[in-house]
């Protein structure tokens, strides 16, 4: 009790400001004591009853506590889900007071989210991933939603599912990969269409319906499903409600699709994997063993000529230094251990999120028979068609790909004979490979590297990478690097064999040194090299750093691949305006005779007349208040022209900066 005490008080301190000036309304239903009591019974009330397999009650009484409502807030400022949805407002804009009525619509079962914005995100195909945000207050709902099913559904789910699970990941995944697919023959590919998109919403009520008893927390999550989108770059292809699916992006869309899932993971675990795993009956080979015996084979008579040979030597020390010559010759013949098991076959699973691979080891026909067993049931069952092209069966030489790594096998190595155990060894060990051309692909996309081609072969070379351009300093473009190099080599750090990406790190290093110089009105990557020296030290504690990546095969990583390329690059190309700089907020109106502090940047010459986005920021602009920015863009400015007023350019506002 003493620790959630300290929990309220700090999270209570951190808002006090807010709720000194709020109605007193609100200072009464958001308290210190209350913030305690919540998280109190939150954890009694949903976490230990989870973990005790017992029903906590009354969920939907603890989600419209406006207390509960605001730890969620503080978390999702913390989380950085900032991005504003269709209602166009931004996360600390949420005030307590607006806390206090998102409580009360809840209690009155008023509330009603608002369409989710679509954005899309381009992918390696050329195709482009819709993704949904949705507004603040609705992110707080489905977080508070999220919070509350999560200790329930954890206890429930498998050791098989691993996407978006507390203390789980892309590499625990793997990592079970590693230690239990030994000697896997075939890889079954099961690429689901569209899953999230497709997910049928009374199937999912059906499922949820077996664990959640309160019909106001169903509806709360049906509303949410059923939230439309708003397509601000189409409008015509916006749909004010949704009658499938749920939205990739949104807060509580992974829970979904977990719970969602999660009869299939059961199907896999009490059908499958019972009906084709059969225990291997390990009997030594009859040809290992003649070849080890010491009399009735070809050894006997080569045993007769050294003891002519040599009279002296007994035949006890002739017999042991010829078994070891006879383990050598088995290792060279490739004579197997054990016998072959007909009836033997293994089958592994594991699934992360939408995506899921299978491993067996038998024939291929059944392998393609596992196939169909798995798609019959998506299909009957969950109403989820699995791609006819991109699902199949690879043999462990060929491999798959499956979270970014390239996995395969090659059990066909020469064996080696281990002394310690006596026999011939041979690795049956997966092979975690780095698909180095997907990633020069993924990378080209962001704008580090562009294709060179040169009659049919195609290669990746490097470039500038425009966005970074305008960063304050080359110590932050050189740092922007490092953060993505480093994230590159802490996701492979899983592989075996990191010498594969010694081309990328070549390449990007060059990428960074095209970037300096181009900052410096340079074209050439050598100017780079010869200002800074080969490690690009442009000051005296930054410097490209090439990840050492050891500790390889370790799994250390902690993050995901989409989170160290798509997060960390998607966005726009090129700055638009000089607050990439400093914001317009520390410079006074530029209007003659205004008041009022600047707040924004305005271009001289209109955005659109600047077809080359690169040359948007560099353009001419002068900070000014809202209420001319407003006047200015309704056309209802009557002020002094606006060309004659001294504005900023980057080179301008740069040394303006540096003699303050």
């Amino acid at each position: 009790m003493w620790q959630t005490r300290e929990q309220a008080k700090k999270l209570f301190s951190s808002l006090q400001k807010k709720i000194a000036t709020a109605n007193p309304e609100v200072k009464e239903l958001i308290t210190e004591d209350g913030i305690a009591t919540v998280i109190n019974k939150f954890y009694v009330d949903v976490t230990v009853c989870s973990e005790n397999g017992q029903k906590p009650f009354n969920l939907f009484e603890i989600l419209c506590d406006p207390n509960f409502l605001l730890i969620v807030y503080v978390e999702l400022k913390t989380r950085g889900l900032k991005s504003p949805g269709s209602d166009d407002v931004p996360t600390h804009n949420v005030t307590p007071g607006g806390i206090v009525k998102l409580s009360k619509e809840l209690k009155a079962q008023k509330y009603k989210p608002n369409p989710v914005r679509r954005v899309y995100i381009p992918k390696s195909d050329g195709s482009k991933r819709p993704l949904g945000i949705a507004s603040t207050r609705d992110k707080i709902v489905q977080l508070g939603l999220k919070k509350l099913l999560t200790p329930i559904y954890e206890k429930k789910f498998l050791k098989t599912s691993f996407g978006f699970r507390p203390g789980k990941n892309c590499h625990s995944a793997l990592k079970t990969i590693d230690i239990s697919w030994r000697n896997t023959t075939w890889f079954i590919e099961a690429d689901v269409v569209k899953a999230f998109d497709r997910i049928h919403h009374n199937i999912l009520r059906k499922i949820l319906k077996r664990d959640i008893r309160e019909p106001t927390i169903l509806d709360l999550i049906g509303k949410q499903l059923k939230a439309g989108y708003v397509d601000f770059s189409d409008l015509g292809n916006s749909q004010i409600v949704n009658t499938i699916g749920t939205p990739q992006g949104s807060v509580i869309s992974p829970l979904l699709c977990n719970i969602y899932l999660h009869p299939f993971d059961v199907f896999m675990d009490d059908v499958l994997l019972k009906v084709w795993n059969t225990p291997r009956t390990d009997q030594v080979s009859v040809e290992y063993k003649k070849g080890l015996r010491s009399t009735g084979n070809d050894w006997e008579p080569i045993h007769d000529q050294i003891k002519k040979i040599a009279p002296g030597v007994t035949s006890k020390v002739i017999r042991k230094q010829l078994a070891e010559v006879k383990k050598l010759d088995i290792v060279a013949r490739e004579v197997p251990y054990y016998e072959t098991d007909p009836n033997h076959h293994k089958l592994k699973y594991v699934r992360y999120a939408d995506d899921f691979l299978i491993g067996y080891v038998g024939p291929k026909i059944n392998a393609w028979i596992v196939l169909q067993q798995a798609a019959y049931f998506l299909e009957s069952e969950l109403k989820l068609q699995m791609h006819p092209t991109k699902s199949g069966v690879k043999h462990h030489e060929k491999g798959t790909l499956f979270l970014g790594y390239h996995l395969h096998g090659n059990y066909r190595l020469k064996p080696q004979y281990n002394k310690e155990l006596g026999q011939r060894t041979r690795s049956n060990w997966i092979k975690f490979g780095i698909p180095v051309r997907k990633i020069f692909k993924r990378f080209a996309e962001k704008g580090f590297f562009q294709i060179a081609k040169k009659g049919k072969q195609t290669r990746y070379v490097a470039r500038r990478v425009d966005k970074w351009l305008f960063l304050p300093s080359d110590e932050a473009v050189v740092h922007k690097f490092n953060s993505v190099a480093r994230g590159l080599a802490e996701y492979y750090s899983g592989s075996r064999t990191p010498s594969q990406l010694i081309e990328f790190w070549a390449n990007i290093k060059r990428s960074l040194a095209l970037t300096l110089s181009h900052r410096h009105n340079k074209k050439t990557a050598k100017y780079a090299f010869k200002k800074w020296g080969n490690d690009l030290k442009v000051s005296e504690k930054v410097w490209w750093k090439k990840p050492e990546m050891k500790n390889t095969g370790k799994w250390k990583g902690t993050g995901l691949l989409t989170n160290i390329i798509d997060h960390k690059l998607v966005g726009s190309p090129f700055p638009k305006t000089l607050a990439s700089i400093t914001s317009a907020s520390q410079l006074d109106c530029a209007i003659p005779n205004c008041p009022n502090s600047a707040e924004e940047w305005h271009h001289i010459k209109h955005r659109k007349r600047n077809k080359k986005a690169s040359l948007q920021i560099a353009a001419k602009q002068i900070p000014i208040c809202k209420k001319h920015h407003v006047l200015i863009h309704n056309g209802n400015y009557d002020g002094p022209s606006l060309k004659k007023i001294a504005g900023y350019t980057m080179d301008s506002l740069l040394d303006y900066l540096k003699d303050q």
